[in-house]
């Protein structure tokens, strides 16, 4: 697994994290790449997509499970995505190992830009928000008060910077964050793209006094 396996479990765990995913789409690979690719599975005839998993963590009782696909969109041309998330048992056995389809798509697919979402949940008791349901007056008869709501952040030039979704319960505190990152596969990816989501999740947070 990762040379610091623990790195990503605590990661996750101080940050309060429990979904992140990652997308990169037409990325174009060769057929030396997807041979590598289909090699990983021990021999095993395998057919696209192509499904690889893998777990983080010292915790016998939950781990950070790492799974991935790789799938055909148009010729040469595939999508990839990646998604990191707290579970309780180890992968299929079916599936090939994260670790190898990190190593095999490295140097194919370089540095691109990809699409990347993580999700937050807080406990309320803990941590509170700079937030406060929208309460709605007598005119409007649809809803009493608002109690989440997504905020977008944009470059001058109108391009996404990140936007954060908020979501107001009585006992959790839900943010989703999404943005834009340029990345290079390696199972150390999450680390990086948990500390970018994770400022801006916390830019609508302040502690319990």
């Amino acid at each position: 697994m990762s040379p610091a396996p623990s790195s990503v479990w605590q990661a996750f765990h101080d940050s309060n994290c429990t979904v992140l995913t990652c997308w990169l789409d037409r990325v174009r690979l060769g057929r030396a790449a997807v041979s590598a690719l289909r090699e990983c599975f021990g021999g095993k005839r395998q057919n696209l997509p192509f499904r690889f998993a893998g777990t983080y963590g010292p915790d016998r009782r939950e781990k950070i499970g790492a799974l991935s696909e790789v799938a055909r969109s148009d010729g040469d041309l595939f999508t990839l995505w990646m998604r990191w998330f707290r579970v309780p048992i180890e992968p299929p056995l079916q599936f090939g190992r994260f670790s190898d389809f990190a190593k095999c798509l490295a140097g194919p697919v370089g540095d691109k830009e990809a699409l990347v979402t993580a999700r937050f949940s807080y406990d309320r008791e803990k941590i509170a928000s700079i937030f406060s349901p929208i309460q709605m007056g007598p005119e409007t008869s649809i809803f009493d008060e608002v109690v989440g709501f997504t905020g977008v952040k944009r470059s001058a030039d109108g391009k996404l910077l990140y936007q954060l979704e908020v979501g107001l319960g009585a006992k959790r505190l839900e943010h989703t964050v999404t943005f834009f990152q340029t990345v290079h596969l390696s199972e150390e990816l999450p680390l990086g793209l948990l500390d970018i989501a994770t400022r801006v999740s916390n830019l609508g947070l302040k502690k319990r006094e």
